[in-house]
């Protein structure tokens, strides 16, 4: 008897120790769920190997061994879980508090009035450009904004667009490539060019803050971007944009 119980025991602590081996080289994959389950496995397998006579002592090894795939599963999945890109928090607020009327005024005159402008956006990419016009349709959000003297065509706009963090890389890319010019302003970075088409020029100002954009295109007179991120980050007091 005790010949056939040590054979058991020999056993059970081979099933287990072959189990145990086929879980650690289980424990690779990437997935925290998956890897959560697989540790919890070897832990019964370590058990059992526990409840061999000849190994009484195995359970105190498998207490201590627990709690790191726990805490490296947090960890994973903290990051996992939690992925954010730079301008995922902002909202972006209404013309009135992108610039007040204020600032329109006394940058622009104080006759200019806001208004409400084409439904139709179209317009606004009409001198965007190929990359532009792409991170423009990409945009998860869009505010256009419009002021003007009444009954007249002396008019301004911009728009404020919050891009996906690839869009905003690839825009960002081919503008550093092209024959706009990068400055950089109150931590904003900031592109323009301007092009004469024989009657007038046009300037086209681009300002990226994390993934918020702010566009301006027009002839004559521009509002500056920078009044339109400031109003951005009024109405946002909790963003931290990330580095452009």
């Amino acid at each position: 008897m005790a010949d056939g119980g040590a054979t058991l025991g020999e056993r059970l602590a081979g099933r287990a120790g072959a189990r145990g081996a086929r879980v650690t080289a289980r424990r690779t994959p990437a997935i925290p769920g998956a890897a959560l389950a697989i540790a919890a496995f070897a832990g019964i397998a370590l058990t059992l190997s526990g409840c061999a006579p000849a190994a009484p002592d195995p359970e105190p090894t498998a207490s201590e061994s627990a709690p790191a795939p726990d805490t490296t599963d947090g960890g994973a999945t903290g990051e996992a879980e939690t992925p954010s890109e730079a301008g995922e928090s902002v909202v972006i607020p209404g013309c009135d508090e992108i610039i007040p009327l204020a600032q329109v005024q006394a940058k622009l005159g104080a006759n200019f009035e806001p208004w409400e402008g084409p439904e139709d956006t179209g317009h606004l990419t009409a001198s965007l450009g190929p990359s532009a016009v792409t991170a423009f349709e990409a945009a998860t959000a869009v505010q256009p904004c419009y002021w003007g003297v009444p009954l007249s065509d002396h008019t301004t706009n911009l728009f404020v667009a919050k891009l996906p963090t690839a869009s905003r890389v690839a825009l960002v890319d081919d503008l550093r490539s092209s024959d706009y010019v990068e400055t950089e302003s109150q931590g904003i970075t900031l592109f323009h060019h301007t092009v004469n088409d024989g009657v007038m020029e046009q300037t086209n100002w681009f300002g990226f803050e994390g993934d918020v954009w702010v566009a301006s295109t027009h002839y004559g007179e521009q509002l500056p971007v920078e009044l339109a991120f400031a109003g951005v980050r009024a109405a946002n007091p909790d963003w931290r944009p990330g580095t452009v």
